[in-house]
């Protein structure tokens, strides 16, 4: 428990492959007043950085104008989608932390939630044994 909310809907103008999505400005609309944004996606840069038009529109969040989003690259482009599943404790600790709650773990440091404002994308361990055990970021409790 971090001591935060979750926001989510369903709705949304924009229908693809039987989902509905929302229109960037609905989004805004719907999220405007949420502390932290987590994008779920890698191409922030696409949407925001090298894109005027969202840019625009998505400064009238305040998770934007504080600098509080975040996405899931902080171990690389792909370890949120390769490993997370795996370490549920460390999801949540990267929660907690991202939220400024902090963890059991004074020392902790966000494993899968990178700000995009201030972090680089992080980078990936290598796996030079396929036959050793996974040694996993557990968040100390």
């Amino acid at each position: 428990q971090c001591g935060a909310d979750f926001i989510h809907s369903s709705d949304g103008s924009v229908v693809k492959w039987g989902y509905k999505y929302m229109s960037t400005a609905e989004f805004v609309a719907f999220a405007r007043d949420a502390d932290y944004w987590v994008y779920a996606s890698n191409d922030w840069s696409n949407v925001y950085t090298d894109n005027y038009r969202n840019r625009a529109q998505l400064k009238a969040m305040k998770s934007v104008r504080t600098r509080q989003v975040y996405d899931t690259q902080g171990s690389g482009s792909n370890s949120w989608f390769e490993q997370r599943m795996a370490e549920p404790d460390v999801v949540l600790s990267d929660f907690c932390s991202m939220v400024g709650t902090g963890t059991f773990d004074e020392d902790y440091q966000r494993v899968w939630l990178r700000n995009v404002f201030t972090q680089p994308i992080g980078i990936a361990g290598i796996c030079t044994d396929v036959d050793a055990p996974l040694v996993t970021n557990s968040a100390t409790c």
